[in-house]
C-alpha cells in the first residue's frame, strides 16, 4: 500500500540571508553609527509557547549578509521573515533591516542563543548574545500560547547554508543537470554481506538543494526480510549532510531494519519519490531590489512574482536498487535446539515456587534476553520428569524496536501440575542461538 509524504523545502529557509546592495544617496544628510543587535521580547516562556527572535541591523547602507545563530534546542515555526524602515529626526536618518524568527522549545531549560553574524558596509558584525529561560508550566505570563502557524511543520530544523543561486534559473543552464545536482534519492545500508537473521539497516533519504515539493508514492515491499520500522514515511526527519563536497538538507523517508528470513542475493526496491521543483528565472530576480526580492526567494509566492518569472519543472526521483547477499547459517543443523535465533543473548529458568503440594499447580518461568532477531525466539522445549503434567507456555515480552538490532525479552510462563508427593527434578533447559 503506497504512503504518502509531502515535504515543503522552504519553510524553514536556509541559514544565510542574501539581500541584494542596495545604496541610499544622500546630499547633506547624516547617518547614525551601524549597530546589530539581537532582541528578544519575552526571554522568559514555557515549553508550550513560541519565541520571538529579531536580528536587527542598524543603519547600514549596505547589508550583504546575515547569518543567524544555531536553533539547536529550538524548531523554527516561521522565518526568516524580514523588515526594513527608516526615520528622520532632525537630518539624522536611522534606518534598519530586521531579520526575525518565531522558534518553539523543544524542552525545558537555560539556553543561550550565541551572536548572530552580519556582513555590512564591507565589515563584519556580531550582535550580542541572548540567554532564555524555558519552564515546564503550560503558560506564561510573557510568552505566546497559541500557534498562528498551524499550517506549518513546526517540528522541521532549519536547512543547511545554501545560496540563492541554487533557486534561480540562468539562461542557457541546462535544468535537467541543475535538478539531477541538486535533488536526488539515495538508499543507504549498514552492510551488504549477513547471515541469515542477522539485521541490516536499510535508510531511504531525499537530498535537496532546491526549493521543492515532494510526495512519496511507492515504498519498497521488502520481500524476503522481516522488517521493523524504525522511521515512517509519517515521522520524517531532516538533518544537514555534505554529500560530494556540498552541504545538502536531508529527509529521511523510511529507515527500517531487516531481518533476512532465507539465504540468497536479494535486492532492495527502489523508492518511488514524485517532485514539483520551483525555480526564479535569474531575468526576474535580477530587477528586484531589496525587501521585494528577499519576499520573493523566501516564499517563492506566485501572488507576488507574476508568472513569467517563475518556472516549475515535475520529476520522479527513483533511488538505484541495491542487492544484499545472505549467507546461511553455518551450524543451523548441528543441534536440535537450535531455531533460527542469531544475535546474542541469555537465558534464566526459576520456580515461582520450589515447594507445593499435591494437585497444586506451579510454575516453571524461563526467561531469555538478548539483542538480534529477538522476534524469532520461541518457548524451548523442557523435559518433564514422569509425574508432572504440563501445559502450553504463556508469553509476555518487552521489546525495543527502536533499538538497533532489535533487544529486550520474552517471558514464558510455563504452568504444570504434580499428583504424587516426591522430589522431582526438572533438567537444565538449553536455548541455542548463533552469534
Amino acid at each position: 500500500m503506497n504512503k504518502f509524504l509531502r515535504l515543503i523545502f522552504l519553510k524553514r529557509l536556509i541559514a544565510v540571508l542574501l539581500l541584494l546592495y542596495y545604496s541610499l544617496q544622500f546630499d547633506t544628510i547624516a547617518f547614525a553609527q551601524v549597530k546589530f543587535s539581537a532582541v528578544c521580547p519575552n526571554k522568559k516562556i514555557s515549553k508550550n509557547e513560541y519565541l520571538q527572535v529579531q536580528f536587527i541591523v542598524e543603519n547600514a547602507t549596505n547589508v550583504q549578509q546575515v547569518i543567524p545563530p544555531s536553533f539547536k534546542n529550538f524548531s523554527i515555526v516561521s522565518g526568516p521573515n524580514h523588515q526594513s524602515g527608516m526615520s528622520n529626526v532632525n537630518g539624522i536618518i536611522k534606518q534598519y533591516i530586521a531579520i526575525e524568527f518565531i522558534l518553539k522549545p523543544r524542552r525545558q531549560g537555560n539556553f543561550t542563543l550565541g551572536p548572530a553574524i552580519a556582513k555590512a558596509d564591507g565589515k563584519i558584525l556580531r550582535s550580542n548574545s541572548l540567554s532564555v529561560e524555558v519552564s515546564n508550566n503550560s503558560t506564561s505570563s510573557g510568552g505566546t500560547s497559541f500557534s498562528p502557524f498551524s499550517n506549518i511543520m513546526a517540528d522541521v530544523s532549519p536547512p543547511p547554508l545554501h545560496q540563492f543561486d541554487d533557486y534561480i534559473l540562468h539562461k542557457g543552464e541546462n535544468l535537467e543537470e541543475k535538478i539531477k545536482k541538486n535533488l536526488f534519492v539515495k538508499v543507504t545500508v549498514n552492510k551488504t554481506t549477513c547471515y541469515v537473521g542477522e539485521p541490516i539497516v536499510a535508510s531511504y533519504k531525499l537530498y535537496t538543494r532546491l526549493k521543492s515539493e515532494s510526495n512519496l508514492t511507492k515504498s519498497p515491499s521488502f520481500n524476503g526480510f522481516s522488517v521493523s520500522e524504525l522511521e515512517m514515511p509519517d515521522d520524517f526527519t531532516l538533518n544537514n549532510e555534505k554529500y560530494n563536497g556540498r552541504e545538502y538538507s536531508v529527509y529521511t523517508l523510511r529507515k527500517v531494519q531487516l531481518y533476512p528470513l532465507q539465504s540468497g542475493i536479494f535486492e532492495l526496491e527502489p523508492i518511488e519519490v514524485e517532485n514539483r521543483i520551483t525555480f526564479i528565472k535569474a531575468a526576474y530576480a535580477n530587477d528586484k531590489e531589496g525587501e521585494i526580492f528577499f519576499d520573493m526567494l523566501r516564499d517563492f509566492a506566485k501572488a507576488s512574482s507574476p508568472g513569467d518569472a517563475i518556472e516549475e519543472q515535475k520529476v520522479t526521483l527513483l533511488s538505484k536498487p541495491v542487492s544484499i547477499t545472505v549467507k546461511p547459517l553455518p551450524y543451523e543443523n548441528d543441534s536440535k535446539e537450535f531455531r533460527g535465533a542469531v544475535g546474542n543473548f541469555s537465558i534464566n529458568a526459576l520456580l515461582q515456587k520450589g515447594v507445593m503440594n499435591a494437585d497444586e499447580a506451579g510454575n516453571l518461568i524461563v526467561t531469555i534476553v538478548g539483542n538480534g532477531n529477538i522476534q524469532m525466539v520461541n518457548a524451548p522445549n523442557v523435559l518433564w520428569p514422569e509425574g508432572v503434567e504440563a501445559f502450553e507456555p504463556k508469553l509476555s515480552q518487552n521489546i525495543d524496536k527502536a533499538a538497533v538490532p532489535i533487544q529486550g525479552e520474552k517471558i514464558f510462563s510455563y504452568p504444570f501440575t504434580v499428583f504424587k508427593p516426591g522430589l522431582y527434578v526438572i533438567p537444565a533447559i538449553s536455548f541455542s542461538y548463533f552469534d
